[in-house]
């Protein structure tokens, strides 16, 4: 749903999100993001309550997670372009030679 909205919200969603699950101890269930997102007036909390209460997707999206457990072999990982994976510390070159070859 954020992905609508562009990088610059996915990245303050991401941030607290890590922040009520690392630092605040809050389990991200329905009615935890839903509190989160209360602070986002880009978010229409009708329609991402619904998407979570709808588990149609629920198997999509666990098959989904468990192919990402198969090839991530460091943290941090970072896949660009679902083609190029990078695992562990890296140089910045290391991520310039990848974005060269995704243009």
């Amino acid at each position: 749903m954020a992905d609508k909205h562009g990088p610059v919200l996915q990245n303050k969603l991401a941030e607290r999100l890590f922040q009520g699950y690392f630092t605040d101890g809050l389990y991200p269930d329905i009615p935890n993001l839903m509190t989160i997102v209360k602070d986002y007036d880009e978010i229409n909390a009708t329609e991402l309550q619904q998407l979570l209460e709808n588990r149609n997707s629920e198997q999509e999206v666990i098959q989904e997670a468990r192919s990402y457990t198969q090839y991530v072999q460091g943290v941090p990982h970072f896949v660009i372009n679902n083609q190029h994976a990078l695992s562990g510390a890296q140089d910045p070159q290391a991520f310039m030679q990848i974005f060269n070859k995704c243009n």
